[in-house]
């Protein structure tokens, strides 16, 4: 939906829901073993390959607030997105962060069917992470997920992808410290399918500055 028919209090209950989302979605990602806490910034199936120029539905890490919504043509009227960015970048110890949902209809990218919303992150004004959220289980497994989206993405073909999370429901690649994992949702779970890319280096920074935030208010 549009800024055009949406009124200030339909963005402010917007943006409470997205949060709501964000608050659910975040402590999965977080908490999965294997590619968050692994030390080595490239995995064995990305010799000679990158994933710093990958775009997904049109953005790359890197753009800046104003280039991600222009590469989602509609976005930058969207009093929804607009209004989250706003009041997440001016939140008290923001520490630099910013974020907000997209909705994928702004999308012109052919490849990514079947998604609902895109959610960018931004450190200091400059995306560090994107998450493509689908509706709902799109992909019978992992590994099918990755089969049918590798070519298009020019990316290894799913056996050589490292496994995470405890179970095979995630796929992921670390190069040169950029993550991208594949997470499909089993069944019988009520979560969606998602991918996520994102810089490590910036996620490194971000924690690093709550922690010193921290550390100065026990003081």
């Amino acid at each position: 939906v549009s800024g055009a028919t949406t009124t200030p209090a339909d963005a402010v209950a917007a943006t409470k829901r997205a949060a709501e989302m964000a608050l659910a979605l975040e402590p999965g990602w977080e908490s999965m073993p294997g590619a968050r806490a692994a030390e080595t910034s490239k995995t064995a199936a990305c010799a000679g390959a990158s994933l710093k120029s990958l775009a997904l539905g049109g953005v790359r890490l890197g753009m800046s607030v104003e280039e991600v919504l222009a590469s989602l043509p509609g976005s930058e009227r969207d009093a929804t997105a607009l209004h989250m960015l706003a009041r997440s970048k001016d939140a008290p110890n923001s520490h630099g962060y910013s974020h907000a949902f997209v909705d994928a209809s702004y999308s012109r990218d052919p490849r990514l069917s079947g998604v609902e919303k895109y959610w960018v992150k931004f450190l200091d004004g400059r995306l560090y992470a994107v998450m493509v959220i689908y509706r709902g289980a799109h992909w019978p497994g992992v590994d099918s997920f990755v089969g049918g989206m590798s070519g298009a993405l020019g990316l290894p073909p799913a056996e050589q992808w490292e496994r995470g999370g405890g179970g095979s429901d995630l796929r992921y690649l670390i190069c040169d410290d950029v993550e991208l994992r594949f997470y499909a949702a089993p069944g019988t779970n009520p979560n969606t399918d998602s991918i996520l890319l994102a810089d490590r280096k910036a996620e490194r920074t971000l924690a690093e500055r709550k922690t010193k935030a921290k550390e100065a208010a026990t003081r």
